[in-house]
Parts: structure tokens; C-alpha cells; sequence
């Protein structure tokens, strides 16, 4: 601990350095803009940074291209005005020497034109980046992700700060979504699902992992949901996580290296021939937790990850727009058994474990204007995910025994496509379909009364068809509504589902809004649940239907200021056609991939409560957010009573905000402190019965206390330390980001020591400091 705030002391020493450069630099900002229903380019548009004197602007050229240049460096604003349509703003853009600034701006067309509303600049409601979504979600950039304490760089923590969402734990970061477990999460990346992102996925909680695998150099603004999705969306109970790819700087070449206590990262972008169109963007991390290894549990072991992660856009005269897309990562994790048997104090200390994990993501997407109303989008994708566990035990006679070897892999091929019209101001339709075909090979071998054998084994598949369409309709000014469906067919049961959606907003006065969403949704378990194979040789979970929930939420926003925004929402879910047996529900599943029971879709969930929050956006150099939930989650299996899910905290409360000053000469570089306490109920659990543990020599369960005892309440405190450094044609950054400043130990449990033969409660202090340095140039 006392290495870690020596490393504090000197990156405080660092940053309190004045910058001797007298040269004030600027930089380039640039983009296009173009209709936000039609994808049409809008030439005409004025683009200004605000608060600039004189002003800087522009105005888009025939093709939606504009171009600023002498941009002072620090935090701006961009206003986007356009005859007929409602002004854009872009807040919290952060202006570095080290690359230019390119933008993407979708502008919305006002529903008449009979009269000019002038909307003080920040004072308006945030658009969701999908149109057809009036309610329930979240834009998050990867600079908030850098900036925000407690997130990491990584856009999964990121979004626990937001009001009903939480992580599954200190060292995971699988979202919990209003009480659902995080494998309800839907994952898309360039508009297909993708396997979970994460290195180290699925290891101790299916959806989650230990931080993100797509680096902050790639992710471009994308967009998070909590509930009621529109109808293109399918596959998903809890949220959607819609990721979007940056495309490469169309102009200059540009590059960025960053090295830290995490390891290296280099990313390069720019035309692969200058003067042409084509461009290119990666990024390639490798990563070893040597340097933490004092202050990681004995248990981690050595940890090594590395990814890597391409987009190549490819644009043409007539045939539209073509991308190439990778996304890939391998981790290793290992730990090695005491040869010291004195030294032993648990069992585990006996133990040798490794464990190995590859996944790739890639497709081609392609875009092509029809006329000037219409476009296609389409995707075609391929996804592999592999993963493997190997433990073996030492004994007193120098042999090493094998305990365990688990590995499975999953497949996807993936093709989606939709079209999309906009037919007037007052109607935009977008239509389309999905086709993925999944697979799935497990093998689990154990050992068994000193046997080491097969447990399980086989190999399945499954396609899924969804089609679906939506419309937005602007019923009068302040009045939208959103209606849609989506039909699936499941080969794998032969079942046909009809989802339908439906959303409705009004805007009362330009600071008032109302929004009620509904629909029907529905989830394809992991494979391995239904090809589970029983000693007979029979798959008796086969036909299963889907996981199904109903949503309802009902939400209020309350512009306060230009600035300040209140929310509340009310929510209730109802889900159905839940696999269970006796006590145990679907609902529950941490590891999936190693279940062993004949289950039927009998069981039920529940999840509701109530959210609030009040958020002030990064304004004159300072921003914070305050938001708490009261809800309940539980679940109903064949034992027909009601019990508290897993992810039952009954409450969560966020406080976070920050400090950022602008300083140096010249004031162009960044300074900020940034800070954020999260206090949020323990997750319930089933307690052991002591006598019958010790007595078996193995944990068992209480089974007359089925999720009856609650973790004790968390308290977290995390902070953030960043520094930027503009210079002539580069931007030094610095970073110190620390989860769980105050080590709070997690209660993560109770496990059996066979070494001493008790049964003992586990904690674990999670402290996760990160220190990094990165230049843009």
C-alpha cells in the first residue's frame, strides 16, 4: 500500500509542474452534418464553438462537410444551427494538440416551420442516438469513461453510476440492471450482439469480467439502456449496451501510446493513401499485472491480457459505404501451488490453477443511400468465444492430481439489415431483419472419488430470425410516438414470438417531459442450459421456450438550468417462462456453462422500484451527479414461494463530481480531481448448513433459507487524478484512477477449508489503483 501512494505523491508532483511553453497552439475541428432520419448531408449548416471572440465557425459545404480551424485548446462547446431544424449542442468536448477533432451530427427536423424557438444553448433534452428511443437511455463517451471516478476506462463501470444500475461486485464488472443478473444484457457492437467484451468473461459471473477489452481509443459515442427497448432490438431481458466503432481520421495520420501500471497501448489512425478516401483505425494493448502483484489477492495468480481491435471504412462514388471491423482479445491467468506444505493455511494453497481465453468478433458493414429519403444499412458478422479451466491439486507424495478441466466454445454467424425512410418530419419507419445461427461445444472432465472421467459432453446449435419494424411519429410539436414490433422465430424450440413496442413522449414548455414505454422482450439462454445432457444420454431442456419480460416504465425530466436536469422514473418488469427447478431459477445463474439440472418454465421474476436523479453536465469546470434507486427483485420457482433474487440490494445512492481547471500558459492544458462514493445494499444469498458441511467435507446449503440472508451494506470511495499537457503538435496525458480508495472488504460468501475442516466467511478488499501515462501526436 505504501508503494501505491508513493506512486500518488510523485504524479501530484508531476502535474503541479507549470508549463514553460509560451505558445498558445490550436487545433482543427471538423466533420459532417446531415439529416438525422435520412442520413442526407445538409449543406448550408453553421457550426460555431461557443464562447470564442472573435467567433469561430463554419458552414457546411455541399457534401455536409465542415471544417474549423484555430480552435483555442481546453473544454468547448459546439452549437449546430440549420434553417427548419432544431439546434444542436455538443457539450464537453475536450480540445487536445495531440489530434484533431472529427464529428459525426445528426440534426433533427423541426415538425413546422411557422414559428423560430429559441433554446438558450445546453438548456434542451438529450436525443437518444437511436431514433426510435424516446426513454430509458444513456449516451456515455470514453472521455467520461477516463474522467469519471470509479469507471476505469471502462464504459461496463462507467454506467453503474447511473440510477438502477450496479455492478456485480468489486472485482466484476457485469452490469446489474434494475435486479437483473448481467447476463441478461444485450451486447452489440457496429449494430450486431457480440459475446461479452471483457477480459476474463464469464469466470466468476456470466456477463461480467474484469475490465473492458475495447479500448478507449476505438469506442466512439455510444449509447446504454435500461428498459422498454425499441423493437429492432431482440435478445435482450435487462438492458442494451450499443457500441459504436470511431472511423479513422480522414486527412492526417495520427497516433497515440500510452504505458501504465496496466501494461502498453497503442492505437494509429488516419487514409491508408493520403488525399484518398479510405481510412484506417487500431489499436493493439498488451498487459501484465506484475506490478500490482503485491497488492492483488495471493489467489490471482499471474495475470496477462492482450487485444486488439481494427476498423478499415472504405467509401465510394455509387456502390455507398463499406467497413471492415476486428475485435479480439486472449487472456491468461495462473496460479501455482506452495511447495512450502507448511505454510499452508487453506486448502487452495494445494492448488494449481490456470485458466485461458480467446474471443474475435468481425464483419463487414455496408451503407448505401437509396434517394433522399431512403438508406440500407447492412451487416454481416462472424463471432468465436473460447474459454478453459484446468486445476490440479499437489499432494504430500510430490504428485500433482488432476482435479477439474472445464473448456468450451461458442459461435456466431450473424446477418442484419434494415432499411431505413423518412417519410415527412411527422413519420420515420425503420424495417429490417436479423439471422444468427449459434453454436456451442463443451467438454467437462473432473475427478470423481479419485477418477479422473468425462462429466459432460456435446456439441449444439440453434438459429434465431427476428424481423422487425418501427415507427416514429410526431404527433405536434412536443408529441412523439413510437410504435413497433418485433417477431422472432426460435429454431431451436420451433417458437414464434410477437413482441410488440410501444413509447409516447410529451414536452410541456421546453423544460418539462413525460415519457411512458412498454413492451414484451424476450432472451435465448445459453446454449449449454439447453443441450444439457442427462445420464440417459437425452437433452430433457431442449424445448424450453424463451426467457420472456414484460416492461413498464414511466419517467419525468425536469430541465432546472441550462445545466441541471432532474429526473425520476417508476419501473415494474415481469418475467415469465423462466427455467427453474425446486429452488433454483435461471434468474440466479452465475457460472451457466456448468449446469447440470433438468429444468422446466415454470418460474417468474419480478423487479420494480423507483429511481432518482439530479445531474449537472461539466460546465465552468465543474460537474456532479446525485441519484439513488429503491427497488425489490425476486423470483418464484417450483417450490412456489417468492424469494429475494440474488441481486436484491433493495437500494443504491451514487454521489460523484468533479473539479477541472484550466491552467498553464495560456490556459490550454486540464487539470481535474474527481471523486465518487457509491453506497448500495449486499446481494442476498443462501447460507450454509454448518453441521452438514462439516460432516460432508463440502459446502452445503441450507435449503430452508433459500436466498434468506443479505451481504452487509457497501460503501465504496474511488477517486481520479487526471492531467493534460498541450504542446506543439502533442498532448501528454496523465492519469491516476484508484476503485475502492478506502479498501473496504466485499463480503464474497462462505466457502470450506478442507485443509482445516471449517467453514469460514470470505472477504476481499478489491483495490484496484491505476496509473497511467499517454501522448497523442
Amino acid at each position: 500500500m505504501k508503494s501505491v501512494w508513493k506512486i500518488v505523491f510523485i504524479l501530484v508532483l508531476i502535474i503541479a509542474w507549470r508549463n514553460v511553453d509560451a505558445q498558445e497552439h490550436v487545433q482543427i475541428i471538423k466533420g459532417n452534418i446531415y439529416d438525422a432520419g435520412s442520413r442526407v448531408p445538409l449543406p448550408g449548416a453553421t457550426v460555431i464553438v461557443a464562447a470564442t471572440d472573435p467567433v469561430i465557425g463554419a458552414i457546411s459545404d455541399a457534401n455536409g462537410d465542415f471544417r474549423m480551424e484555430n480552435v483555442p485548446l481546453g473544454r468547448h462547446e459546439i452549437i449546430v444551427d440549420f434553417i427548419g431544424y432544431e439546434r444542436y449542442v455538443l457539450s464537453e468536448l475536450v480540445v487536445g494538440s495531440g489530434k484533431e477533432i472529427v464529428l459525426e451530427i445528426p440534426l433533427i427536423e423541426k415538425y413546422t416551420n411557422l414559428k423560430t424557438v429559441e433554446i438558450k444553448s445546453g438548456g434542451t433534452f438529450d436525443e437518444s442516438i437511436n431514433p426510435m428511443a424516446v426513454s430509458g437511455t444513456q449516451q456515455i463517451s470514453m472521455e467520461q469513461a477516463s474522467r469519471i471516478a470509479g469507471s476505469g476506462d471502462d464504459p461496463s463501470r462507467l454506467v453503474s453510476s447511473f440510477a438502477g444500475v450496479s455492478n456485480s461486485g468489486l472485482a466484476s464488472n457485469g452490469i446489474v440492471v434494475r435486479g437483473n443478473a448481467p447476463k441478461g444484457l444485450l451486447w452489440l457492437l457496429e449494430g450486431v450482439e457480440i459475446f461479452n467484451p471483457n477480459h476474463f468473461a464469464d469466470l466468476q459471473t456470466f456477463g461480467g469480467g474484469g475490465l473492458t477489452a475495447l479500448s478507449s481509443q476505438m469506442i466512439a459515442r455510444s449509447e446504454f439502456m435500461t428498459g422498454a427497448f425499441p423493437a429492432n432490438y431482440y435478445n435482450a431481458l435487462s438492458g442494451v449496451f450499443d457500441m459504436r466503432l470511431r472511423s479513422g481520421n480522414p486527412d492526417v495520420r495520427e497516433h497515440a501510446f500510452s504505458i501504465g501500471t496496466n501494461g502498453i497501448d497503442f492505437s494509429s489512425e488516419g487514409p491508408f493513401v493520403k488525399g484518398k478516401k479510405p481510412t484506417y483505425l487500431f489499436n493493439y494493448r498488451y498487459s501484465t499485472l506484475t506490478v500490482l502483484e503485491p497488492i492483488l489477492p495471493p489467489e490471482a495468480g499471474k495475470i496477462n491480457y492482450q487485444d486488439f481491435s481494427v476498423k478499415m471504412v472504405f467509401p465510394t462514388e455509387k456502390a455507398g459505404v463499406f467497413s471492415i471491423w476486428i475485435f479480439s482479445l486472449r487472456d491468461s491467468q495462473q496460479r501455482d501451488y506452495e511447495s512450502d506444505t507448511t505454510a499452508w493455511e487453506t486448502i487452495t494453497d494445494a492448488e494449481n490453477f490456470k485458466s485461458a481465453a480467446f474471443s474475435f468478433s468481425g464483419g463487414i458493414s455496408h451503407r448505401k443511400q437509396l434517394n433522399s429519403k431512403t438508406y440500407l444499412s447492412t451487416v454481416a458478422a462472424f463471432s468465436v468465444n473460447d474459454l478453459s479451466l484446468v486445476e490440479d491439486r499437489y499432494f504430500t507424495n510430490d504428485s500433482l492430481m488432476p482435479q477439474s478441466d472445464y473448456s468450451i466454445r461458442n459461435q456466431r454467424y450473424m446477418l442484419n439489415s434494415f432499411v431505413n425512410t423518412k417519410f415527412s418530419v411527422r413519420h420515420l419507419n425503420r424495417t429490417g431483419i436479423s439471422i444468427m445461427v449459434s453454436q456451442t461445444d463443451l467438454n467437462i472432465q473432473g475427478n470423481v472419488n479419485g477418477s479422473f472421467m468425462s462429466l459432460s459432453s456435446f456439441t449444439g446449435s440453434a438459429m434465431q430470425v427476428s424481423a422487425f419494424s418501427s415507427s416514429r411519429f410526431r404527433l405536434a410539436e412536443n408529441s412523439t410516438l413510437i410504435a413497433g414490433v418485433n417477431g422472432l422465430y426460435n429454431e431451436l424450440n420451433k417458437e414464434f414470438i410477437v413482441e410488440p413496442r410501444l413509447s409516447f413522449r410529451q414536452e410541456f414548455g421546453g423544460i418539462h417531459a413525460i415519457s411512458l414505454a412498454a413492451g414484451l422482450h424476450s432472451r435465448q439462454e445459453p446454449l449449454t442450459m439447453y443441450y444439457y445432457k442427462n445420464s440417459d444420454g437425452l437433452h430433457p431442456n431442449l424445448k424450453l421456450p424463451l426467457t420472456k419480460a414484460a416492461h413498464v416504465v414511466l419517467s419525468y425530466n425536469r430541465i432546472l438550468n441550462e445545466n441541471l436536469v432532474f429526473s425520476a422514473g417508476l419501473y415494474y418488469q415481469y418475467l415469465f417462462n423462466v427455467p427453474v427447478h425446486r429452488s433454483f431459477s435461471m434468474i440466479n445463474a452465475e457460472q451457466v456453462w456448468l449446469l447440470d439440472d433438468t429444468l422446466n418454465s415454470s418460474g417468474q421474476g419480478r423487479n420494480y422500484g423507483l429511481e432518482l436523479s439530479l445531474e449537472r453536465k461539466l460546465a465552468k469546470g465543474w460537474y456532479f451527479m446525485l441519484n439513488s434507486a429503491v427497488f425489490r427483485s425476486e423470483y418464484y420457482a417450483e417450490d412456489e414461494i417468492w424469494h429475494h433474487s440474488a441481486y436484491d440490494r433493495k437500494f443504491t445512492i451514487n454521489a460523484l463530481g468533479g473539479k477541472e481547471w484550466s491552467c498553464g500558459k495560456g490556459r490550454q492544458n486540464l487539470f481535474s480531481i474527481n471523486g465518487r462514493l457509491s453506497w448500495s445494499g449486499g446481494m442476498y444469498f443462501t447460507p450454509p448448513d454448518i453441521d452438514e458441511s462439516l460432516t460432508a467435507g463440502m459446502l452445503i446449503d441450507d435449503e430452508t433459507r433459500i436466498y434468506a440472508e443479505q451481504a452487509p451494506d457497501m460503501a465504496v470511495l474511488s477517486m481520479s487524478v487526471n492531467y493534460r499537457k498541450n504542446k506543439k503538435n502533442h498532448s501528454s496525458i496523465w492519469t491516476l484512477q484508484v476503485i475502492n480508495l478506502l479498501s473496504a472488504a466485499e463480503f464474497m460468501g462462505y466457502e470450506y477449508d478442507e485443509l482445516n475442516n471449517k467453514v469460514s466467511v470470505r472477504k476481499d478488499a478489491f483495490f484496484m489503483p491505476s496509473l497511467a501515462y499517454k501522448i497523442e501526436f
